[in-house]
């Protein structure tokens, strides 16, 4: 029969409940940028733009510091939980996609 993969793009609760399915073989990829510095920065521009919504009463800053120690609660578990057997850096979108695949090909092994 024919092998297949599926990519989900998954935030660490959804990640947990896939983890917990049985039979099912997650391969963890962890996508991130290379510093929270950029991680900030990017989620700054989603603020101003609107793709992070600002809560009506809440100024823009304490969405961006609440959203930063999120990210970084994610990082931490991304580090310890063992769920992720890859780390992609995505800085350089073609280099991105090529570890990408490199990971999907992994599944198959």
């Amino acid at each position: 029969p024919a092998r297949r993969a599926v990519v989900i793009d998954a935030d660490v609760e959804l990640a947990e409940q896939l983890v917990a399915v049985p039979g099912l073989r997650i391969v963890g990829v962890w996508v991130s940028l290379d510093s929270l510095e950029k991680i900030e920065t990017r989620l700054g521009q989603q603020i101003a733009t609107g793709e992070v919504p600002t809560p009506p009463g809440e100024e823009a800053e304490a969405v961006l510091r609440t959203r930063v120690r999120q990210v970084v609660k994610d990082i931490e578990y991304g580090v310890v939980s063992g769920i992720f057997e890859f780390t992609i850096l995505n800085d350089d979108v073609e280099e991105s996609l090529k570890e990408l695949k490199a990971a999907a090909q992994y599944a198959f092994k």
